[in-house]
């Protein structure tokens, strides 16, 4: 049985596993998206584009921490402690950093190129199966007895 999807989207404890956390980022990315669209169209019609940014802004901002939380969560199914997550982020903002200052170069597509990688890769390599030092086995049913490896 999956972790269901919504269930400690703001915990900084436990696990995450692959499925739970694919569509976590999904479902996301989803409503994100669709935020911007009614924002986008708002602002074109109202003239209101600086007070538009100014609601993307918080919205941005919700998105990135529920995906950071999220793939600490992941980081711990997989072992890691959750601050393996934080060369994630230091990417993400390199690349925005570079980009906002040289528009778009080879550093920061390579940065993004990276920052794709390390999420597809923590999306993609199975957990530790039973329990960890991070919680129990995301994966594991309520009624099967869990073992230490």
């Amino acid at each position: 049985m999956s972790k269901p999807v919504f269930t400690d989207i703001l915990s900084l404890s436990g696990r995450r596993n692959r499925k739970s956390f694919i569509l976590l980022v999904l479902a996301c990315t989803a409503i994100y998206a669709v935020i911007i669209g009614v924002l986008t169209v708002l602002a074109s019609l109202s003239g209101a584009v600086y007070f538009s940014l100014l609601l993307i802004l918080p919205a941005y901002f919700c998105f990135a921490v529920v995906i950071w939380v999220a793939a600490a969560q992941r980081c711990r199914d997989l072992g890691w402690p959750g601050w393996a997550v934080i060369p994630l982020i230091l990417v993400g903002s390199a690349n925005s950093i570079l980009t906002n200052i040289y528009g778009e170069s080879l550093a920061s597509l390579l940065f993004a190129i990276a920052g794709f990688l390390m999420v597809i890769g923590i999306a993609v390599l199975p957990g530790e199966h039973g329990p960890n030092r991070y919680g129990s086995d995301p994966l594991a049913g309520e009624d099967e007895p869990q073992q230490a490896n």
